[in-house]
């Protein structure tokens, strides 16, 4: 079973240069000295200092809603990612097992209609809000390898694909590094795979993603996989 890290604000603060003259009241304010050559110097603007989420993004790849995804990946921030998942609705079902249609609870009727993300961690399934928002707490922790566009070869269909990369938890058993591919279709995300043992070179190689949409500082991010 894949195994994350299940689990800022930041300020802005401006700088501000205020001239005070000397004198009474009424006095009015003293006028710059001039400077040699008889021009008067003027003094510089200050400059804001910006929180980390303050400053402009950048586009990435000029889609705006999957700029936005692409942001809150590279923030590790889940709350603009919340209203950017487009969950499934399927028929649940009182029989068990892993990889079929998601579980009804007690209360519910086979065949009931409910929203449920699918997610492939080791183990494929269908996860409600509920339980997919501790997910995704995790997967936004990790981070960002490159977006591409998506093709059939992608675990989950859609028009783009998120790959992300984590620390292995287990390296005896696992690379150093392992791959996540988040798939992305009309400006939502329909799916996660946390791969088990493929890096992100190999799931970018396996899955045909040859046409790089944005990568971070413009640049390949692999990480060393040596061992």
């Amino acid at each position: 079973m894949w195994s994350g890290r299940l689990t800022f604000t930041c300020a802005a603060v401006v700088v501000a240069a205020i001239a005070v003259a000397c004198g009474d009241g009424d006095s009015a304010p003293a006028s710059p000295s001039p400077a040699p050559g008889g021009e008067e110097t003027k003094a510089s603007s200050p400059t804001p200092v910006l929180g980390d989420k303050e400053r402009q993004v950048p586009e990435r790849t000029g889609i705006a809603e999957l700029d936005a995804i692409i942001d809150g990946f590279m923030l590790h921030d889940t709350k603009p990612l919340w209203p950017l998942l487009r969950y499934t609705i399927l028929p649940c079902t009182h029989a068990g097992g892993l990889g079929g249609p998601p579980g009804c609870r007690p209360d519910q009727e086979e065949g009931t209609p409910v929203d449920v993300m699918p997610f492939s961690g080791c183990e494929f399934g269908y996860y409600r809000p509920h339980e997919f928002e501790l997910i995704l707490a995790e997967v936004v922790q990790d981070n960002l390898y490159g977006v591409y566009r998506a093709t059939p070869d992608a675990r989950f269909p859609g028009e783009y694909v998120i790959v992300l990369f984590r620390e292995s938890a287990d390296p005896e058993m696992e690379p150093p590094v392992v791959a996540i591919e988040v798939s992305v279709d009309e400006g939502r995300i329909v799916g996660v795979n946390a791969t088990c043992f493929l890096t992100p070179e190999e799931l970018v190689e396996q899955h045909g993603l040859t046409e790089p949409l944005f990568l971070p500082d413009g640049t390949d991010q692999t990480p060393d996989t040596t061992y």
